[in-house]
C-alpha cells in the first residue's frame, strides 16, 4: 500500500480478486513488455476455482496448457495439439486425454479438477459510435444449468 499511496493519484490496494485485467496496469512492478506478454494469458472472473475450456483455448495460449498439465507437453506440442483440436472441439476432457500427444504422459493428480469443455463466463463488449461520442459497456455473465444472469457491467472507458 506504500508504493500507491504515495501517488499523485492515492489509493489502497482491494486485497482481494481483480476486477478487470486492466488492474495489472497499476502494478508498479511490471513494464510494459512484461504486461503485453501477460495480456493474452490472463482473464478475470470472480471465483478462484475456475476451470480452463480447453476448447476456447487459442494456440498462443498453450503456455497455459503447459502449466495445467504440470508440464508433461512442451510449449510447441501443446500448441499443436490446440490447433489440431477437432472442428466442433473435444466433446469431454477424457476425450481430450485420449489424444496421441498426450499418450503415456505422466499427469499431475488435480489436472482434472482444472480442465473443462464448456465456460461458465462470458464477456461481452459494446462499442458505441455516434459522432464524436464513444461509449463502452461491458458486461460479466455466468451460465449454469441453461440459465443466465449478469454478474456484473462496466459503462464507459476502461483504464
Amino acid at each position: 500500500d506504500l508504493d500507491y499511496s504515495d501517488r499523485d493519484l492515492a489509493f489502497q490496494s482491494a486485497n482481494g480478486l481483480m476486477a478487470a485485467v486492466s488492474e495489472l496496469n497499476l502494478l508498479v512492478q511490471l513494464k510494459p513488455e512484461e504486461l503485453d506478454a501477460l495480456s493474452n494469458l490472463l482473464c478475470v472472473v470472480p471465483e478462484t476455482a475456475t476451470k480452463i475450456n480447453i476448447n476456447t483455448l487459442k494456440p498462443e495460449q498453450a503456455p497455459l496448457l503447459v502449466i495445467l498439465l504440470n508440464g508433461v507437453l512442451s510449449e510447441e506440442a501443446a500448441t499443436q495439439l490446440l490447433q489440431q483440436r477437432p472442428e466442433q472441439g473435444w466433446e469431454s476432457v477424457a476425450q481430450f486425454l485420449e489424444d496421441p500427444a498426450l499418450a503415456g504422459k505422466t499427469l499431475p493428480e488435480d489436472y482434472r479438477d482444472k480442465l473443462a469443455v464448456q465456460s461458465t463466463f462470458f464477456r461481452a463488449t459494446i462499442n458505441v459510435l455516434y459522432y464524436d461520442t464513444q461509449f463502452s459497456l461491458q458486461s460479466l455473465m455466468e451460465v449454469q444449468d441453461k440459465k443466465s444472469r449478469v454478474l456484473s457491467r462496466r459503462y464507459g472507458e476502461l483504464f
